[in-house]
């Protein structure tokens, strides 16, 4: 076979737009481990979002959440690998998004916790299935004195302000930190030293498998370095330019299954 090692993003590469997977997907997935090969969900999403939905369709893997700053092992039921924004950094990034009257959000342990109740809270608790804990202060105040490292820090705020922003906190943030919006409106950071292309070559290093092996999916800006890590980088059809400029293959879209046509295209 020779692609041994699959990583695909989740929203807009994976699912489709009404939040469910095909049945003919899903048996693509099992077939591919079946003939022996590594099957990873690599996700801007919280581990226990992603972690229900791969329980829903029986499928035990290796999952990369947080967008390459966790490495979880579902057989062993264990994080192997941990990348967090220390709680100072943390703290410096909240605060620039307070000044910018930016609604944000941070991921500990677990747990994702925010200022107050918002609509953009509601929405992402809508979607995602994870809940979230409001503190009632200021995010940048609770976060300092609780010291809460962060595994990931979400802005959630209009297209056009999100997209200005990234250049914005790359340009005052960027020596320890990486700013990219992973949906419109999603302005995500994480460490430097986070990223699901950079997870997975940890990964395959230690399962023994070679880079050329690889294939991997993805359709936003949090999705470039692990389009530029696979052997076979994939893009779907609905992925945007420079997500497409960095891959070998753009397929068919999210909704009509992209993922599933190019691994049967490339390897059955």
């Amino acid at each position: 076979m020779k692609y041994k090692f699959i990583a695909t993003d989740f929203d807009d590469t994976l699912i489709r737009d009404d939040h469910t997977v095909s049945q003919e997907t899903i048996d693509t997935i099992h077939k591919f481990i079946d003939m022996g090969g590594v099957f990873v969900f690599a996700t801007g999403r919280a581990l226990n979002s992603i972690h229900a939905f791969a329980k829903s369709i029986n499928v035990e893997t290796f999952i990369i959440s947080y967008n390459g700053a966790s490495l979880y092992d579902m057989k062993k039921g264990e994080e192997l690998l941990q990348i967090s924004i220390p709680y100072e950094n943390a703290v410096e990034v909240i605060k620039e998004y307070e000044r910018q009257g930016v609604y944000c959000q941070i991921y500990n342990k677990g747990r994702i916790f925010t200022k107050s109740q918002t609509e953009n809270s509601d929405e992402y608790q809508r979607l995602s299935g994870c809940k979230i804990e409001c503190v009632e202060e200021n995010l940048s105040a609770y976060v300092e004195r609780e010291k809460l490292s962060a595994m990931k820090i979400l802005a959630i705020t209009d297209p056009t302000t999100a997209a200005k922003l990234t250049g914005v906190m790359q340009e005052k943030l960027g020596e320890d930190h990486q700013f990219f919006c992973s949906k419109p409106r999603y302005l995500e950071c994480v460490s430097k030293d986070a990223g699901k292309g950079e997870m997975c070559a940890k990964l395959i290093a230690k399962l023994g498998i070679k880079q050329e092996e690889t294939m991997t999916f993805g359709d936003g800006q949090n999705d470039i370095s692990l389009l530029k890590f696979g052997g076979m980088g994939v893009a779907v059809e609905n992925g945007g330019k420079e997500v497409k400029e960095a891959c070998d293959y753009v397929t068919d879209t999210n909704n009509n299954d992209g993922v599933r046509k190019a691994i049967e295209k490339f390897i059955f």
